[in-house]
């Protein structure tokens, strides 16, 4: 409709477009988009295409494995510029999209906590709907369950669910599952697998996950691999295998390994970025312990999983990295595991995270050793 006429609205439509390609994870076009709608912006002085484009730009350039560090400042920046000019829902985009890397930069969990409860009261005190406070009390749940507040996480996960349906039940369910067993989330996890199954890649892959995950747990071997193949085959839909190789790697690990569709332990090694090299590592230690198990090394699989622990510790994944060992255990056969030296620091670990939890469910199970 502009037919190339460079103008305010050009400059917008550019943003948009930007923020589209990065959720579609199509980095490339959205850091050359939003190159271009920063330029605009900049030459019409127009705030609303700058801070999106930046926060667009910023998001992307992580994703793609670039400097982390450049692209929480690009986020940072277009969150100053959105408080500046009164762009209350940009401001909260921007304050999401900068809390889901902070650990990864170095922030402790407490300061990233406030940081993202300063946003949600920024949020609320300007009149901000349900849906949208809903992306931060996200970021809130998924913090206290790294934690190990894994109670305090249910109660922001409910939040979150009554804000926003789209977000799902996958956080909650996975901090119910430690607490209470497979039983206690079974018919929502299935439930919720079945309304997803065509859905935004973001909250299928984790959806589908924990269902696979439930189903496998519960004894369900073969609606668990059912499941996981399913998965597996939307893997070859846009967006789809760089959930499952990124944010839920660790979710899918054990899916893999529990269900026994191993090829989408392929599809997380295929991927050659991650947001910061430790996240790289880590992601790699994940790889490693898997294919130990594989091959039947329980030896290996321990010692991959100790140097798992301990870059998740620095991050701040402790609850990833005990999911991670209970399941993994789990499926091994946590008897089995625990007559290996090398599983002994890990297992320690996610007994102490376990305490501290208060996960009911998984004391239950690692007492059986």
């Amino acid at each position: 409709m502009l037919q190339g006429e460079e103008c305010v609205e050009l400059a917008r439509a550019l943003a948009h477009l930007a923020g589209l390609h990065m959720t579609a994870s199509r980095r490339d076009e959205a850091i050359a988009t939003a190159n271009r709608a920063i330029q605009l912006a900049e030459r019409f002085k127009d705030a609303f295409a700058l801070t999106n484009a930046l926060i667009s730009k910023g998001s992307a350039m992580i994703g793609g494995g670039e400097d982390i560090a450049v692209g929480v400042a690009l986020i940072d920046r277009g969150r100053s510029v959105a408080l500046e000019n009164g762009l209350v829902a940009t401001a909260a985009r921007a304050w999401n999209n900068q809390s889901l890397f902070l650990g990864l930069i170095g922030w402790s969990a407490e300061r990233q906590l406030a940081f993202v409860r300063e946003g949600i009261a920024y949020a609320r005190s300007h009149g901000q709907e349900r849906s949208m406070v809903a992306w931060l009390q996200r970021g809130e749940a998924d913090l206290l369950a790294q934690s190990g507040d894994l109670e305090g996480s249910v109660r922001a996960w409910e939040g979150v669910r009554q804000g926003s349906p789209y977000l799902g039940y996958a956080g909650m369910n996975m901090c119910l599952l430690a607490l209470n067993g497979p039983q206690s989330v079974r018919a929502v996890a299935v439930s919720e697998f079945a309304r997803r199954e065509r859905g935004d890649p973001q909250q299928y892959v984790p959806t589908a996950g924990i269902a696979s995950l439930v189903l496998a747990l519960c004894g369900d071997r073969d609606e668990a691999r059912k499941t996981a193949e399913a998965l597996r085959d939307r893997c070859a839909d846009a967006g789809t295998a760089d959930n499952v190789s990124g944010p839920w790697n660790a979710l899918v690990t054990t899916v893999a390994l529990a269900s026994g569709v191993t090829e989408l332990l392929d599809v997380i090694s295929a991927r050659r970025t991650a947001p910061s090299p430790r996240a790289l590592e880590m992601r790699h230690a994940a790889r490693d312990m898997a294919s130990a198990i594989r091959s039947g090394d329980l030896d290996r699989a321990g010692t991959a999983l100790e140097r798992y622990w301990g870059i998740a510790q620095e991050l701040g994944f402790v609850f990833t990295a005990a999911q991670l060992t209970v399941y993994t255990a789990i499926s091994t056969g946590i008897v089995t595991v625990t007559r290996v030296p090398e599983w002994r620091v890990p297992l320690q670990r996610v007994r102490e995270f376990a305490t501290r939890a208060k996960a009911r469910w998984w004391l239950e199970q690692l007492g059986t050793a």
